[in-house]
């Protein structure tokens, strides 16, 4: 039976070893024994990789990641014995070494976490990693927003969706960090291009009024529950439950608020 070969270096850092304080130190042995954990076979690979190619800037970003997808995993009491795609990983680490924002970063960690099961075969967050590299850091910001505040409910076969709502300008430039409402124009735009939104949402370029009305998809409602540390079921996460469904009778489920735009979600 051939040797295993234990992998320590994953992030490729040995080199600057030596010019790291004991507690910098701690936090790269820390994300590196997590990564070579659960991405075996490919974990040797994927630390000469970043000591090829990342720039310091970039592994700080990825270790902060790397910390913050322990802390969740941890928290969940996952075990020792889980494992993600190396596919996965990878394309975690490129993508999100590249934002140093602490809530963008926890966005990627609960990727991360969330990429993590016991075969380690499962590639479905793929789709999620996708989205999240094409938001900005607005956008991104935006989407957690909506779909932590939206009012979520089953649709009677069972399928979860939200309730059209209308945030404040002030709370939009709040939690965007944008300045105006020509720059939360084109962000509502491309969230709507991407499916993040329902057809219809954003400002209604005929009202009188400037208000947002907005409509979160399942589809950013999944990936908020996936950039939360979350791979079970999408209605546990949010805690809905079939009985609510069946509580509502024969309601139509496509009906919206009387303000809202006329819209099948």
């Amino acid at each position: 039976m051939p040797e295993t070969k234990e992998v320590t270096d994953v992030l490729g850092l040995a080199p600057y070893g030596e010019a790291l304080n004991t507690l910098a130190k701690g936090m790269l042995e820390g994300a590196g024994a997590f990564l070579s954990r659960i991405c075996l076979p490919a974990s040797e690979e994927f630390g000469l990789l970043l000591k090829d190619k990342v720039s310091n800037w970039r592994k700080q970003n990825a270790v902060n990641i790397t910390l913050m997808a322990k802390e969740i995993t941890d928290a969940k009491d996952y075990g020792e014995n889980i494992h993600a795609h190396p596919r996965l990983v990878m394309k975690i680490m490129d993508e999100g070494s590249w934002s140093d924002s602490i809530e963008i970063q926890k966005m990627w960690a609960g990727l991360l976490a969330s990429s993590c099961t016991m075969t380690g075969k499962d590639e479905s967050n793929l789709l999620f990693i996708n989205i999240l590299s094409k938001l900005t850091s607005a956008e991104a910001k935006l989407i957690n927003y909506f779909a932590d505040k939206c009012e979520k409910k089953l649709s009677q076969c069972g399928l979860i969706q939200s309730e059209w709502f209308s945030p404040s300008l002030e709370e939009l430039y709040q939690v965007s960090d944008l300045e105006n409402h020509e720059q939360l124009d084109v962000v509502l735009d491309h969230l709507r291009s991407i499916e993040l939104l329902w057809q219809n949402s954003g400002f209604q370029s005929d009202a009188q009024d400037l208000v947002a009305h907005i409509g979160v998809s399942a589809l950013a409602l999944n990936l908020f529950a996936r950039c939360n540390g979350w791979n079970g079921s999408v209605n546990d996460f949010y805690k809905l439950q079939k009985e609510a469904v069946e509580a509502e009778g024969q309601q139509a489920s496509t009906a919206v608020s009387a303000n809202a735009p006329p819209l099948v979600p």
